[in-house]
């Protein structure tokens, strides 16, 4: 008797987990769907809410002090770069004025076979 009164619980047990599996696959109802699918753009018309304005303005905010920012950061490094464009220039300059004390290789090859170090520079 305790056999057949637990057989029969199995298969109320099994038919109720049947029964709840198949009523979980077959439902096709998904919550907020209405099926409707629209293409064209629908304003929410927030221009007035001043909330929205206020995020708008704090973007836009953010936004511009970035670009400042870019553009300190070019001024800086266009500032670096004036810094050595005249160190360059003063050095090519003191080169230039330094060339005209090279003697001529007709004069060195003389201070060579003279091995006088002092002679004069012919220009």
């Amino acid at each position: 008797m305790e056999t057949i009164l637990i057989y029969i619980m199995i298969v109320l047990l099994t038919a109720l987990i049947l029964y709840n599996v198949n009523k979980w696959c077959s439902c096709k109802l998904i919550e907020g769907a209405t099926g409707e699918q629209t293409t064209t753009y629908q304003d929410p018309d927030l221009d007035e809410d001043p909330l929205y304005l206020a995020k708008i303005n704090a973007a836009n905010i953010a936004y511009l002090k970035g670009q400042i920012d870019t553009i300190t950061d070019l001024k800086t490094q266009l500032d670096a770069m004036n810094e050595q464009l005249e160190s360059n220039s003063s050095a090519i300059q003191s080169l230039n004025t330094g060339t005209d004390s090279i003697p001529d290789q007709q004069t060195t090859q003389d201070l060579t076979n003279t091995g006088n170090a002092d002679a004069t520079v012919s220009s």
